[in-house]
C-alpha cells in the first residue's frame, strides 16, 4: 500500500467515526429539542390552568361582593323604613 493509499484510509476512518459521531449528535439534539417541547407543553397547560383558577377565583370573589353589596343595600333601606317610621 502506497503512502498515499494510508492516507486515504485514515482520512475515510477519520470519515467514518465523525459520521458516527454526527449521528450521535443528531440523535441526542433531536432527544433535546422534543424534552425542551415537552416543557413548552407543561408550561401551556400551567398557564392555561392558572388563567382558570384566576379566572374562577375572580367570579367567586365578584360573586362575594355582589352579595355584599346587596346586604349592605338591604339594610340602608331597612335603616331608611326605621327613620320613617320614628318620624
Amino acid at each position: 500500500m502506497s503512502a498515499n493509499e494510508d492516507r486515504l484510509a485514515e482520512l475515510n476512518a477519520k470519515l467514518a467515526r465523525i459520521e458516527g459521531e454526527l449521528g450521535t449528535a443528531e440523535r441526542s439534539l433531536a432527544a433535546v429539542l422534543a424534552d425542551l417541547q415537552g416543557w413548552d407543553d407543561d408550561l401551556e397547560r400551567l398557564q392555561a390552568s392558572v388563567v382558570e383558577d384566576a379566572w374562577r377565583a375572580r367570579a367567586e370573589a365578584e360573586a362575594a361582593i355582589a352579595a355584599v353589596r346587596s346586604r349592605r343595600i338591604a339594610l340602608e333601606r331597612h335603616t331608611h323604613e326605621l327613620e320613617r317610621r320614628e318620624k
